[in-house]
């Protein structure tokens, strides 16, 4: 069982934090807390500038406005990364630019991405709604039968999931503070 909040992964927390604030200012105007969330970050008040918007982006931003977050994918499998394995999977580089990302409206329950043309609009999962609410899960692993389990220490909630991300099974437990994210 990895856990990610320890003394031992400092250095590698450190280095994702350096390496998303450099991502925060080459974008235009976007807010990143890594003790949050590695894999969302959410627009600021000047989002967005116009002139960088390509034709799709303006026209989903036309259609339904400001996103309420973006999603970073990190991986080609579009898994959640957790921030000890974004660290190794980074190490000292810096990235110029921030991974491909999806637009996420919350209140829709969509997220829209723009890897495809035509945008691609897909439901938001039960894993990407819990992300939104809390952050990224403090503790993650894969059961022999391909089933994932999340662990939000920070308030005290742990999760198993299908393989297409909806919620299987849920349990309750005392939050512990060390992992409190405010």
């Amino acid at each position: 069982m990895k856990m990610i909040i320890n003394t031992k992964s400092l250095p590698a927390m450190l280095a994702v934090l350096a390496s998303l604030l450099f991502l925060a200012s080459c974008e235009d105007d976007i807010k990143i807390d890594p003790k949050f969330s590695v894999n969302i970050v959410t627009p600021g008040p000047k989002w967005p500038n116009i002139k960088n918007l390509t034709p799709a982006q303006k026209e989903i931003y036309d259609k339904y406005g400001k996103p309420d977050a973006f999603r970073l994918i990190w991986n080609p499998s579009g898994r959640f990364m957790q921030q000890s394995d974004l660290a190794q999977m980074l190490g000292n580089k810096k990235p110029s630019k921030l991974p491909p990302y999806t637009w996420i409206y919350q209140q829709r329950g969509i997220q829209v991405s723009f890897q495809s043309s035509p945008p691609a609009e897909t439901p938001v999962n039960d894993q990407l709604r819990l992300v939104l609410k809390y952050g990224d899960p403090e503790n993650v692993k894969e059961t022999a039968e391909g089933i994932m389990q999340w662990q939000f220490y920070s308030v005290g909630y742990m999760y198993k999931f299908s393989r297409d991300g909806m919620i299987i099974e849920e349990s309750k437990f005392p939050a512990m503070g060390k992992f409190m994210k405010n």
